[in-house]
């Protein structure tokens, strides 16, 4: 596990003082150790909705997963609609043969008891030993929990506890009407993550992405606190983790590290200051960063890291490109939150004027960076779409799910989930015609 510490800075007179940007990425390290065994609990949606292609592409995704898997790994398949099935018990690679030809004749029926699906996979990946494996269970649902318990907290609680036993949870989102709140929640609870699937073709992507995630597993757990110094007026955390608030300071959860996805957290504080041209150095904040982590055999060990956060303050600051990106990268997403909220509330003008604003400011912020540009590009996309087709449910989930993504720097989930581009002239905002004089009236 290895960290980089970035800083920039800039004195802002109207505090008066400087507005320190603190970017902490933590780099998981690939292990030669012995290859640690999976055990994954597949939680199949199989209600009425899920008729036709979703039922069709979740199969198919599913199949392709068990395929994936060592001989030594271990998979069970609950169904769930009104009822819970278990389909299989956890087993091995010999014994799944006739699993995947169990999976191609699953057919739909029946309501969304969620939560009874999801506590028959904690159950089976519970009766697995927990010997330095890990067990995850897999949630696909198109729907929203109208069966058993439907409580989001409640839920979501459910999720935590059994985290704490060495059990997390992942949810994969099919369409348009399934609870993003919901799945979101218990996967923020469950240490897992968050999947959408617009199009059935993205599903065997999204379960590749996740088995990849699994298979690269690095450390567990990873936690940031950060304890601000006396000399700062205030601070926010500007990814969006699950945190706590600790007697000095802040705890923030980032989950599992993997070797190939980075986990990053920028932190923004405020130093108030007498004159920008005062020279000062400053030790800004404190940070601890913990984490379970793999070892060479095949263990795992508590690791505890601490160090200072400390920059010399001077003139009117200095900029990082690196600091700089994510900051224009997570106002991108900060802004696809907003939209959505006031779409849904039937603001559309105000929704699309704010996703043309953010994309005008990409454009301007000087990064000639492809994602940054791509981005912009999106954002004007999704404000004609708001414009042209009105606020569709479709819409609001792809906004969404591209804003967890940035949050929890999903790159390469979000690149093929990026909608096609149009060309540039469909991205343009239409002239408003002139206004023709009036006639003067007759006497």
């Amino acid at each position: 596990m290895q960290q980089q510490l970035l800083t920039e800075h800039e004195f802002d007179p109207a505090l008066p003082g400087w507005r320190v940007r603190v970017l902490l990425t933590i780099t998981g390290v690939a292990s030669a150790a012995a290859r640690v065994p999976l055990g994954v609990a597949l939680v199949l949606d199989r209600s009425g909705s899920m008729a036709g292609s979703k039922i069709d592409a979740a199969r198919d995704a599913a199949v392709g997963l068990i395929r994936r898997l060592h001989p030594s790994d271990r998979v069970g398949v609950v169904l769930f609609d009104d009822a819970v099935e278990t389909l299989s018990d956890p087993v091995t690679g010999a014994d799944q043969g006739g699993l995947l030809n169990d999976l191609a004749r699953v057919d739909v029926r029946g309501s969304t008891n969620l939560s009874g699906g999801w506590l028959r996979g904690r159950d089976q990946m519970a009766s697995l030993p927990n010997l330095g494996s890990i067990r995850r269970v897999l949630l696909l649902t198109d729907g929203q929990a109208n069966c058993g318990i439907t409580d989001h907290a409640r839920l979501a609680a459910l999720s935590g506890s059994a985290r704490a036993q060495g059990i997390s949870t992942s949810a994969i989102g099919f369409g348009d009407d399934y609870d993003e709140e919901l799945l979101k929640a218990m996967a923020d609870a469950g240490g897992g993550n968050l999947w959408h699937i617009e199009r059935t073709d993205q599903a065997q992507q999204v379960f590749q992405e996740e088995l990849a995630g699994l298979q690269s597993l690095s450390a567990q757990n990873l936690a940031v606190e950060l304890r601000p110094s006396a000399d700062v007026a205030s601070f926010v955390v500007v990814h969006d983790y699950p945190a706590s608030v600790l007697p000095d300071g802040r705890r923030i959860e980032l989950g599992d590290l993997y070797a190939r996805e980075p986990r990053k957290l920028l932190v923004e504080f405020v130093v108030p200051a007498r004159t920008p041209d005062v020279r000062s150095d400053l030790a800004v904040a404190h940070v601890q960063l913990s984490a379970h982590v793999l070892l060479a055999d095949g263990g795992i060990e508590l690791r505890v890291m601490m160090f200072p956060v400390a920059l010399t303050l001077e003139g009117q600051g200095s900029t990082h490109p690196e600091v700089r990106r994510e900051v224009v990268l997570l106002a991108a997403a900060k802004a696809r939150d907003e939209a959505v909220e006031r779409a849904r509330a039937g603001d559309v003008e105000s929704a699309s004027q704010l996703l043309r604003d953010q994309a005008r400011a990409m454009r301007a912020s000087g990064l000639e960076d492809a994602v940054v540009l791509a981005q912009a590009g999106d954002l004007e996309q999704a404000a004609c779409e708001l414009e042209s087709l009105g606020v569709r449910e479709q819409d609001m989930k792809y906004m969404k799910q591209r804003a967890y993504n940035q949050y929890r720097g999903k790159a390469s989930y979000d690149a093929m989930l990026a909608r096609p581009m149009p060309p540039d002239d469909a991205l343009a905002v239409p002239p408003i015609p002139p206004r023709r004089p009036r006639k003067p009236k007759s006497t």
